[in-house]
């Protein structure tokens, strides 16, 4: 059944090594029994840093080369892994790409912007704008784009639409071959941008049958806008592709970790990068991963998980941050 599932049937952009790690690890407290990890590493994922867009990446190039796209338009914040791995995916299958950011421009590239324009990326920098206006944007430079004899294909934020919560789908079931037969730990965790990834992963338990509960810690949007879109996008795409499967209330999310928004560094978050290095060799960027391991370790000792479960974490890259 599973090989027939869109998932597994749409072309696919060779690029990454995967299946991407499972790796097993240990976080200690002097309070509190050690907390099992297995920790998906999709940071080693091999497309420039790393990191979870390159598995949406490689179903949304596939079907821009499909369409006869010539250039990749996308966007994001001024350190947006997605930019940063568009132009690497860009750079791979041989296409343009423009990136529009939501900033100022910042005149010294650091960190991801330094990736963006390694790789060759058109960079435009729009200043404070929403995201109906960077689109906007987007779909006007798509105009001309046309009116010079190319063909764009414009993928929004975060490449979370449909094609990209499918790769995620496709995640879920290659991380069931790994467990190879063994229970699925009791609880994942993953952070939540713009929501692609989670609904993948949300959407691959209910679809391959992961008997698991994912909490999602926000690092974008405050909680009751994120649960919306959350839900808005799991049921479109169920809906679309896996009508017959019957979503389970099998997720929580929170914003506990956003602190002063997108971007903005927490105290927990250092403090948990902090502990991520020194115990688990592990490299946190203060946007994404580090909230959500924050989030992780507060869960832990509030008693959210119980000695002896595991917790699979999905380390979802962005090591280009590390350095802005």
């Amino acid at each position: 059944m599973t090989a027939s599932l869109p998932a597994e049937t749409l072309p696919v952009f060779q690029m990454g090594v995967y299946p991407t790690p499972l790796q097993s690890m240990f976080v200690r407290d002097a309070n509190l029994p050690a907390l099992e990890l297995l920790v998906k590493r999709e940071d080693l994922c091999g497309v420039g840093f790393g990191g979870n867009k390159v598995r949406k990446l490689r179903l949304l190039v596939a079907d821009a080369l499909a369409r006869g796209a010539t250039v990749l338009l996308t966007c994001g914040g001024p350190q947006s892994n997605h930019c940063a791995l568009t132009a690497c995916a860009a750079a791979l299958a041989g296409l343009k790409c423009e990136l529009f950011f939501n900033t100022p421009n910042p005149h010294t590239d650091t960190g991801n912007q330094r990736i963006d324009r390694r790789m060759g990326a058109t960079r435009t920098f729009l200043g404070a704008v929403t995201e109906p206006e960077i689109m906007a944007a987007m779909h006007a430079r798509a105009a001309e784009w046309r009116q010079q004899g190319e063909t764009p294909y414009l993928i929004p934020l975060g490449g979370s639409d449909a094609l990209g919560v499918l790769g995620y789908v496709q995640a879920i079931r290659e991380l069931k071959e790994q467990l190879a037969g063994q229970p699925a730990p009791p609880f994942m965790v993953v952070t939540s941008g713009s929501l692609g990834t989670v609904a993948g992963l949300i959407l691959g338990t209910w679809v391959h049958g992961l008997d698991t509960h994912v909490d999602t810690f926000s690092v974008l949007w405050p909680q009751e806008k994120a649960q919306a879109r959350l839900a808005a996008l799991l049921e479109e795409v169920r809906a679309g592709f896996y009508p017959h499967v019957t979503p389970r209330a099998n997720y929580t999310l929170s914003d506990a970790q956003l602190g002063g928004g997108y971007g903005v560094a927490t105290a927990a978050g250092q403090a948990a990068a902090e502990l991520a290095a020194r115990q688990c060799g592990l490299m946190l960027e203060q946007t994404y991963t580090a909230k959500t391991f924050a989030g992780m370790l507060a869960s832990w000792r509030a008693g959210r998980y119980r000695p002896g479960q595991r917790v699979l974490y999905w380390h979802t890259g962005g090591a280009g941050g590390y350095f802005a």
